[in-house]
Parts: C-alpha cells; sequence; structure tokens
C-alpha cells in the first residue's frame, strides 16, 4: 500500500473468529479492489490461548505467569508480485504507463542520446556511459540501450514510450548542447515533463528523489 499508485484501492476485510482446540483466531486481510472482486494479498492472525503452561512468558510489571497472545502473519509474494502490477495498470493514464512506484521499479532510469548533427552521437554515448557508471555508483538501476541513441524523431519518440510502459520513473535525454554546456534534460514518467540539470548534479539529485518516499 505504501508505494501503490492508487492506496485508497486496498481495505482490510471483515474479522472473522475460528474456534480451535486450545484457544480461538481472530483473522483479517489486507485486500486490493480488483473491478469487482478482492484479492487477498496478506492475512493477519490474532491466536489466544486458552491454556499452555509450557508456554508462558513474565509480565515484567508484575511478575505474573501469563500465556501471550500470538500475532502470525502470512504473504503470498506471487499474489503481492499480480497486486503490484495490477494497480501499476489499472493507474495507468492513456499512454499505458506502468505506474510502478520509483523505489520497487526495476529499471529507475534511462538514458536518451538524441543528436542534432549525427556526428555528435559518438560523444554522446561516451557521456552517456559515464554518466550510467555514476549514477550505478550510488545504487540507481540505469539502462544505457544502444537502441536509446537515435536522430530519428518517430524512433525516439517510440523509445520514450516504451520506457514508460515499461515503468521506468526517469529519463535522461542528452542533446548537443549537452556536450557545450553540459546540461541535460531529466523527464518523468508520471508528468511526462522535463527539467534542466547539469550532468554533474545528476546523481546526488537523483539519489534525494529515490530517497525520498
Amino acid at each position: 500500500m505504501r508505494y501503490s499508485a492508487n492506496p485508497g484501492r486496498y481495505r482490510v476485510s471483515e474479522a472473522t473468529f475460528t474456534d480451535i482446540p486450545d484457544g480461538k483466531v481472530q483473522k483479517v486481510s489486507i485486500q486490493s479492489t480488483l473491478k469487482d472482486s478482492f484479492l487477498d494479498l496478506e492475512s493477519i492472525e490474532l491466536i489466544s490461548l486458552k491454556s499452555g503452561k509450557d508456554f508462558q512468558l513474565t509480565d515484567p510489571r508484575s511478575g505474573k505467569q501469563l500465556i501471550p497472545a500470538i500475532v502470525r502473519t502470512g504473504i503470498c509474494l506471487d499474489i503481492a508480485t499480480v497486486g503490484v502490477l495490477f494497480d501499476a495498470v489499472d493507474s495507468a493514464d492513456e499512454t499505458e504507463s506502468l505506474l510502478l512506484h520509483r523505489k520497487i521499479a526495476p529499471h529507475q532510469l534511462a538514458i536518451f542520446c538524441y543528436p542534432g548533427k549525427m556526428e555528435n552521437l559518438p560523444d554522446l554515448q561516451d557521456l552517456a556511459r559515464l554518466i550510467a557508471i555514476n549514477t550505478r555508483k550510488v545504487g540507481i538501476s540505469t539502462l544505457n540501450l544502444p537502441k536509446c541513441s537515435t536522430s530519428d524523431e518517430g524512433i525516439f519518440s517510440r523509445e520514450l514510450l516504451q520506457m514508460d510502459q515499461l515503468g521506468t520513473p526517469y529519463c535522461i535525454i542528452l542533446t548537443d548542447d549537452s556536450l557545450r554546456s553540459g546540461l541535460l534534460n531529466l523527464r518523468s514518467r508520471d508528468t511526462t515533463l522535463s527539467e534542466t540539470i547539469h550532468l554533474t548534479d545528476i546523481p546526488s539529485y537523483l539519489q534525494k528523489i529515490f530517497s525520498s518516499f
């Protein structure tokens, strides 16, 4: 729920009570809304025992021997993954972006080289490799793919869209001006807006973004 694109889709189910030979179990589930049904993502059980001489703890305040209540939680990673993916897809806009939270996206950053002059492409690719090394050093999962280097506007737009569909929250766009001034564009998947940043500030700036909630 903490990293959901739509926290309002989650709810806590009604409590159920079950008698067991030596006590009672109270159970609730954390559920995700799926159209007209609910998906149980996690179960939380409170087990109250009636007796148990071999299972007593000392109350530090009173010194009495007490039978503790047991809290048991259960989660299936396969079901949790389905819940996360459904949330990311169902919350997407008309571009069909995969709205994974930036902290759990498999790839957090992609680098694009978009030269105005093709003779600048090798230098931009060298710059992209340098940026990728520096961002990976600070723990940011970075894609630097050959197909993201193009001067064709149609291919460039298509690859940007594909990164949105893969759930990559940020893209760096290098242009001819990046070689002259060191300035680059940092594009957000969620807003599709870009901000201009100097390449030397990128690692620390992205660290702040990904360390914040």
